[in-house]
């Protein structure tokens, strides 16, 4: 392959990882904004209704998924902020390694993930 060819496919999938950070940082900062909206807004479990089926209800959640830990005493806390940054930095890593794919939808969702697990490690270093 020609260097200038290799040198612009390298560029160009840099350029790529950067936008997928770009999304991600997006991510978090939606994540972020919606979460002070309903804090601010909405009284602890009060409910949005979003349509005939579906509300947006104030919750909180000291724990994992369905309050998993909630009440184990505080060294949750840092096992999920310990596991937030792991993910996080596996996630990135794998977006840097396919950068110069045309896996959209992969990068897409892995983006998506890698937002979600930042905001989940915002919450947990910021709520305490």
């Amino acid at each position: 392959m020609p260097e200038g060819r290799k040198s612009l496919e390298s560029k160009q999938g840099l350029n790529r990882f950067i936008v997928w950070m770009i999304f991600a940082i997006l991510v978090v900062v939606a994540d972020q904004v919606t979460k002070g909206a309903i804090i601010r807004w909405v009284p602890l479990y009060g409910d949005v209704p979003i349509n005939d089926f579906i509300n947006l209800t104030h919750q909180q959640n000291s724990g994992a998924a369905f309050s998993f830990l909630a009440g184990a005493g505080g060294w949750q806390r840092w096992f999920f902020v310990v596991l937030a940054s792991v993910v996080s930095a596996v996630l990135a890593v794998w977006l840097w390694r396919i950068r110069a794919s045309n896996l959209l939808v992969l990068s897409a969702g892995l983006t998506l993930v890698l937002g979600g697990a930042i905001g989940n490690l915002v919450d947990r270093i910021s709520i305490f």
